[in-house]
């Protein structure tokens, strides 16, 4: 974790020549935006503004930001025209307000209680309980057929991963400065973070105390407010997947805000939907546990040459 941190904060600091597609430091970041109008809808921006305004994100690539919006609007009858609309409306109907798929403001028979209810549907799913975004999207795949359930599977999972996301970034940011041991070769591992960013990795001999404030220094990263910005996103991620793989040997010293994640809906949003996976297929896994990565198990196959009787099993690897 230490030396790809290093690369990337160089890499921000230099900034070298682009090195083709996968330079890291070339990628336009893309934001989901809860506009601040009478009537709000969902937007895909490429800043964060200081306009108050609630932000989900940053995602990749903007094809997965316009997904995870689709999710969002499959869930709840959001407005998606762009037209500025006011207290008596100020726009056309729309096919969406006959399939039932907008409450339609533009028809100026909205009052704005009524939609400010369902923003702040959208609002609490986000700060708490995804419920009312996941449960309907389940609903819908699980009546459409195949075709058009792949495409809800695919917006509901990129609806999961990006809340999932916001989860894990917002936990270890609340954290302050966090200072972590771990068992190491020549005795025991110190690593401090503050805000969710690496600031040190120290390694002391079993014998000696540790003193968290030693292993802090004064100056460090400040505290991130709101989503984390594009120089940040990829650095907040991996200190988050380091702190899932060290997490059963790692030991928390000391910590100076809260180190807490919400257990609502926390299972809903690691659950990933695929038939064909066997859990107990996966070393250490325990059963009924979700599965961050099904595709990459394996998943006995029927013997062509050998009846419903006798099976001899085969593994294959999912695509």
């Amino acid at each position: 974790m230490v030396y790809v941190r290093s690369e990337r904060r160089c890499l921000r600091t230099i900034r070298p020549p682009a090195r083709g597609r996968s330079d890291v430091t070339n990628v336009i970041l893309r934001y989901l935006k809860l506009t601040r109008e009478r009537f709000p809808r969902l937007s895909v921006v490429r800043k964060v503004l200081p306009d108050g305004a609630r932000y989900l994100g940053p995602f990749p690539s903007g094809g997965l930001a316009e997904l995870v919006k689709a999710a969002i609007e499959d869930a709840l009858p959001l407005r998606r025209c762009t037209a500025r609309i006011g207290a008596n409306g100020g726009g056309s109907p729309c096919a969406l307000l006959e399939l039932r798929r907008c409450l339609g403001p533009c028809t100026g028979r909205v009052p704005p209680e009524v939609y400010a209810a369902l923003v702040g549907r959208l609002e609490a799913a986000l700060d708490g309980d995804p419920a009312a975004l996941l449960a309907p999207l389940r609903q819908r795949m699980a009546g459409y057929a195949a075709e058009q359930a792949a495409a809800a599977r695919d917006r509901l999972e990129a609806l999961s991963r990006a809340l999932d996301d916001r989860r894990r970034i917002a936990t270890i940011c609340a954290a302050g400065r966090l200072v972590l041991t771990r068992p190491h070769p020549r005795g025991r591992e110190v690593t401090v973070l503050r805000h969710g960013q690496l600031v040190s990795v120290t390694i002391l001999p079993a014998d000696d105390p540790i003193q968290p404030a030693a292993n802090a220094p004064d100056d460090g990263p400040e505290p991130i407010s709101g989503p984390p910005p594009p120089h940040l996103a990829d650095e907040l991620r991996l200190v988050a997947r380091w702190l899932d793989q060290v997490a059963g040997e790692a030991e928390v010293v000391a910590v100076s805000g809260t180190l807490a994640s919400p257990a609502v809906g926390g299972a809903a949003l690691q659950v990933r939907y695929d038939p064909g996976r066997q859990r107990h297929l996966v070393a250490g896994e325990a059963r009924g546990r979700p599965i961050l990565r099904p595709r990459a198990l394996a998943r006995p196959l029927r013997s062509r040459d050998q009846g419903a009787s006798g099976l001899r099993p085969q593994m294959v690897r999912l695509s």
